[in-house]
């Protein structure tokens, strides 16, 4: 798992077109998923909402594609005085949201962001290939903070690596899933990986302290960490 922040020191005022929507289905199998992936990204983080050395009081936060819910709900609560704008193609959270949070529907691909306060935080979590224009999001969010505002992108990288020597043919398996759902999300135009892509892209539109983090979360064999066990139970109980 990778966690990528950085800050801007100077906003403009440019508007932007983006393409596309979200390559996700909103379901109840969809809603278990992200809910198993949202309790793996608390134990990996530590219970932290985001890495960010961004005080959030009194300011307002974006919480890109906010499916669920539920991380745009843990910064409400965890920073009262703050307001939380959670967004998405439609809406899938719980009926119950703190008195500062609220949910918007909105193609952030497509159309342009309308909101007229500037951002402390920007912020994702989810897998990759969420943005068929990684540069243009990069640049609307740079467009939305305020000065020494953040954007912080929390990814589940689908990117197969091995502590063991010598190849495993389990392994072999994992890195074919994973050529073709890289192939597959390059035939509608998006990049899968896209962390690796990310620290360049940010610093070509002009954010800095630029920070990446990585995070090992346990895909295969029984890990020999048992915080790692736990990290496995979660990400192997999810379909497919």
């Amino acid at each position: 798992m990778d966690v990528v922040c950085a800050t801007v020191s100077s906003c403009s005022s440019a508007s932007l077109k983006l393409s596309s929507g979200f390559p996700s289905p909103i379901d109840d199998g969809a809603q278990d998923d992200h809910l198993a992936r949202h309790l793996l990204f608390q134990e990996v983080l530590q219970n932290r909402t985001f890495c960010a050395p961004v005080n959030l009081e009194n300011g307002k936060v974006l919480d890109l594609y906010t499916r669920t819910g539920k991380l745009a709900v843990d910064i409400a609560d965890e920073n009262p005085s703050c307001s939380v704008t959670g967004v998405d193609e439609s809406l899938m959270h719980d009926e119950w949201v703190p008195s500062n949070l609220v949910f918007e529907i909105a193609d952030i691909e497509n159309e342009d962001w309308t909101w007229k306060d500037r951002f402390r935080l920007v912020i994702y979590r989810g897998p990759g290939g969420f943005t068929k224009n990684l540069s243009r999001l990069l640049r609307r969010c740079f467009e939305s903070l305020e000065d020494q505002g953040y954007v912080e992108f929390q990814l589940l990288a689908l990117d197969p690596q091995s502590h063991r020597e010598g190849p495993r043919s389990e392994e072999s398996k994992i890195r074919d899933l994973h050529r073709r759902l890289s192939e597959g999300l390059s035939a509608t135009g998006r990049e899968l990986n896209v962390h690796h892509e990310l620290p360049r892209q940010l610093q070509k539109i002009g954010f800095h302290n630029i920070e990446h983090k990585k995070f090992a979360v346990p895909l295969g064999k029984w890990p020999k960490d048992p915080r790692l066990v736990i990290l496995f139970i979660e990400e192997n109980r999810k379909d497919g």
